[in-house]
């Protein structure tokens, strides 16, 4: 499972007045929308849609992932070519956290399931939107490195779109071992949640959406904006597809909309639009699994090509040539390209790209020619996307 490959990688490493106006309205129409003024899907209007190309998966929000300022989206927000020329590089940035491994002592918590780590609380996740929300981390440092490329490239054709992760709401404390209680979270307006109530969970996921909301009100964006929702689970299981559901036909009714993506062939996978998601691509998992063969890249293609899918583009630090199976894992790079474009997934479908916390910008900054070859390989493959003029013309 990529999750633990993620976890092993981290380790490395207006004026005043009128904006605070703008805060309080916005805050307003948040509370009459969870107080439910808005309350069934019939009432929805102009519901948002994720139309972004190429999607970056951007873990931070950890203590050891607090990576992302400026300089460090630089190199995601655009690409330079071996002539010079500039481009805009990801149009999508999906901002999500699995793990955050502590800072000074503090315990490791788990933000999914998939760790023997106690799940986050209430304060956990409190902490990590502020993370997202800093001016000089996060999506503050996104908007500002898109302004910084702006008098070169001039403004981009449509915002550059963020979707945000909601944390798993574990029924247990450690879901693993199923073991710790369900009334670790904490509280909302005084009521203790019981996460082994599916509706207590489903509150928790109403409570950040609600957060999430009130932060892009009170942020005067200008060049990025909120564009949907993720489910951070990559599997559907047991009261999960319940939830699922109502969070999704929730998200709806407030316009926007819930996106996912499963790792291959996941439980759910097939049922996705039954689910309730509005956007989903589907892992090959090729780059990290021996049983998942080469193969899996033009499955892939198809199960997208056939549910209105798209695929995630996959590779981690390894792929750089001083790592042990770098030669090896940079020939898998180079397979997803290969296949994607044999397959029409270059030419027509969206593509999420998982690149752990900065691969990309390694092979950009490494000293070892062959990196940097890799590099403009992949960022030339991205930036000819024929898919890409697509959202330029709309």
């Amino acid at each position: 499972r990529r999750a633990a490959q993620n976890a092993a990688t981290d380790e490395k490493y207006e004026d005043k007045g009128s904006k605070e106006m703008k805060a309080g309205l916005f805050r307003t129409a948040v509370l009459m929308l969870l107080t439910g003024v808005c309350s069934s899907c019939a009432d929805v209007v102009n519901e948002k849609e994720i139309m972004a190309s190429d999607m970056v998966l951007i873990y931070s929000g950890g203590a050891k992932c607090s990576v992302w300022d400026k300089e460090h989206f630089s190199d995601y927000v655009s690409y330079t070519d071996m002539s010079g020329k500039s481009h805009w590089l990801f149009d999508g940035f999906l901002f999500l956290c699995l793990w955050d491994a502590g800072a000074e002592g503090a315990p490791d918590v788990a933000f999914c399931w998939n760790y023997d780590w106690p799940c986050a609380s209430r304060r956990h996740w409190e902490r990590l939107l502020s993370y997202y929300f800093r001016d000089d981390h996060g999506i503050g440092a996104l908007e500002c490195a898109v302004s910084d490329v702006v008098p070169l490239l001039g403004k981009p054709p449509y915002k550059r779109e963020v979707v945000m992760a909601i944390p798993y709401p574990s029924e247990y404390l450690i879901p693993s071992k199923k073991e710790g209680g369900s009334t670790y979270w904490g509280d909302i307006d005084g009521k203790k949640l019981d996460f082994s109530r599916l509706e207590d969970r489903f509150e928790a996921c109403k409570w950040y959406i609600g957060r999430v909301l009130e932060e892009f009100g009170n942020h005067d964006y200008r060049y990025v904006g909120l564009k949907g929702f993720y489910w951070l689970h990559e599997e559907t299981e047991g009261s999960d597809e319940k939830l699922i559901r109502m969070v999704a036909e929730y998200l709806r009714s407030l316009g926007y909309p819930l996106s996912w993506i499963p790792w291959f062939h996941a439980p759910g996978y097939d049922r996705w639009k039954e689910l309730g998601f509005k956007n989903c691509w589907e892992q090959p998992n090729y780059f990290f699994n021996d049983y998942c063969p080469y193969e899996c890249l033009s499955v892939a293609c198809d199960d997208a090509k056939s549910s209105g899918m798209g695929v995630e583009m996959e590779f981690d630090e390894r792929v750089l040539k001083n790592q042990p199976w770098g030669e090896h894992l940079s020939g898998h790079l180079r397979d997803y390209m290969k296949v994607f474009m044999e397959e029409g997934a270059w030419e027509g479908l969206p593509i999420a790209y998982y690149q752990s916390l900065h691969a990309l910008r390694d092979l950009k900054l490494s000293d070892c020619p062959d990196d940097n070859e890799l590099y403009h390989e992949f960022c030339g493959w991205v930036v000819s996307r024929p898919y890409r003029q697509r959202n330029v013309e709309r």
